[in-house]
């Protein structure tokens, strides 16, 4: 989908041809449980909370569309941007989705020293952000999010 940003080249598939090539050469040869999304601010600017949630169902869609699996599961983190409540609203809508999952609340378990430039994660920050992911991925999640297995020939 062709869309306009300061520093993303829609015209050559960017961001998404990441997650494609990835689907397309490893996926195949490893399988997937579920597509982590941490994402959010960057979508701080965009008031509507609708909008915001149609980029998670667009860009899952199409994710389970190219890997020919409707059930794949998506895990949402929730943080709010600065001023921007409607983003974690969007978060919190999505993750209610069919085949998504709540994943970890960087505003419960970050503190601001762990965001160097207040959005992305201070080399103290990683860490606790891997551990929030790693709390947030419950044998509860486990038992429900079907995994995409590779065919072995």
């Amino acid at each position: 989908i062709q869309f306009e940003h300061g520093f993303v080249r829609s015209n050559i598939r960017m961001p998404y041809i990441n997650v494609y090539n990835t689907l397309t050469k490893y996926i195949p040869l490893t399988g997937l449980r579920a597509i982590l999304a941490d994402q959010g601010q960057n979508d701080a600017g965009q008031k509507s909370t609708d909008t915001i949630f149609n980029y998670y169902k667009i860009f899952i869609e199409k994710v389970r569309e190219d890997l020919n699996f409707p059930e794949l599961a998506l895990v949402v983190n929730r943080q709010m941007p600065a001023s921007a409540p409607q983003v974690r609203v969007a978060q919190e809508r999505m993750a209610k989705e069919k085949y998504s999952f709540t994943g970890p609340d960087y505003d419960a378990g970050l503190i601001k020293e762990d965001k160097y430039d207040g959005i992305h994660l201070s080399a103290p920050g990683l860490p606790k952000a891997a551990q929030l992911w790693a709390d947030a991925l419950t044998p509860e999640f486990f038992r429900h999010a079907r995994p995409w297995l590779p065919a072995f020939k």
